[in-house]
């Protein structure tokens, strides 16, 4: 099939796209169940309106004298694990995720299977499966992998480190090898909408001819194949990918902005307004993008969530207070989940656009 490639405006000259306009947004503040002091949520997903899951840190602190610089005696906090049952909060302790050992944590959650992820040292070293009623660990494949995704195709996961040119898929049992594309050094996000089909996206080992850095892989329900990438979309690092439909998926790289890849086709998608590096990538139930504006940038919208739609930016949560830190689309609704801190002081809004 012939491959085409449509660069918007604003990719090629380097220009964030202008916002559209204003649009009634609904935001609402979620109310919280009660955590320590200086606390935030990390991570939302949601599997339906009954089963939204959080999680972040609780109770961090910081003892310091005024003559220094850096903590005397601190903590980064204790792990938060809370699940959103459609009229009240449940909770599931990990009394042994110390912040110092993986407290950070992220969910990730499709078709009732649940994983929690403890992050130490900018890897993941702590996995755990929820087994109905409570996490159980679960080993991990290697010393430290960099995300893990579940989804219609199955539970993903890889090392970090680079070069390994491995993928994990869940059996049930344990972990299995699932071989990757010659020059695919390093998986950083898989995704998937459907059983047989879920896309992969990383980085192309230096030695390889491959054109730029960028690297996506298909895989059928059985094996893994390479998709070609154009030279624009080759000098992407991407971090995050989702999925979003037969042939279709999102490439996300915090320095370059979005790509769609379609039917054989490319589209190029500019940065947040005034430069913000996107982070945590979601569709919401329109297909379009939802991201966090992080990273490098200008202007007090750090945190804000944004929306690609329509060929521009739409905000739909204001940054300037409150830092938001991922967002998460419901199931079967139009409404997004948002969260983060203010004020030191963790936080969940509901987004109906």
């Amino acid at each position: 099939m012939k491959r085409a490639i449509v660069l918007c405006a604003a990719a090629v000259v380097g220009v964030a796209l202008i916002p559209a306009p204003a649009r009634a947004v609904t935001t609402t503040t979620v109310p919280l169940p009660f955590l320590w002091p200086t606390s935030a949520l990390t991570d939302v997903e949601a599997d339906s309106p009954s089963d939204v899951w959080v999680t972040g840190i609780q109770g961090a602190y910081c003892l310091k004298l005024p003559w220094d610089l850096g903590c005397r005696v601190g903590s980064s906090g204790n792990p938060v694990i809370r699940r959103w049952t459609g009229s009240s909060w449940r909770e599931y302790p990990q009394p042994d995720w110390s912040s110092e050992g993986g407290g950070v944590i992220s969910i990730t959650t499709s078709g009732g299977e649940v994983w929690a992820t403890g992050r130490f040292d900018h890897s993941y070293r702590r996995i755990a499966r929820f087994d109905g009623t409570a996490f159980q660990d679960v080993a991990l494949p290697a010393p430290a992998v960099g995300f893990v995704h579940t989804g219609p195709a199955g539970t993903w996961t890889a090392p970090t480190d680079p070069g390994s040119q491995a993928v994990f898929r869940w059996s049930g049992t344990a972990w299995a090898h699932m071989p990757v594309p010659a020059g695919l050094w390093k998986v950083t996000g898989v995704s998937s909408t459907q059983a047989d089909e879920a896309f992969a996206v990383g980085l192309r080992a230096p030695q390889t001819p491959a054109v730029g850095r960028a690297a996506l892989a298909r895989w059928d329900g059985t094996s893994w194949h390479d998709i070609a990438l154009p030279e624009a979309v080759g000098q992407f690092r991407p971090s995050e990918v989702a999925a979003a439909g037969p042939g279709e998926a999102w490439m996300l790289a915090e320095e370059n902005g979005l790509a769609q890849y379609k039917g054989g086709e490319w589209r190029l998608v500019g940065r947040p307004p005034n430069g913000w590096s996107p982070i945590g990538l979601h569709l919401d139930g329109t297909g379009a993008p939802v991201v966090v504006a992080a990273g490098r940038g200008t202007g007090p919208e750090f945190g804000a969530v944004y929306r690609y739609s329509a060929g521009s930016w739409q905000k739909l949560a204001d940054g300037s207070a409150t830092v938001f830190r991922a967002v998460s689309h419901v199931p079967g609704t139009a409404t997004l989940w948002a969260v983060g801190a203010r004020d030191d002081n963790a936080t969940a809004v509901t987004i109906e656009p």
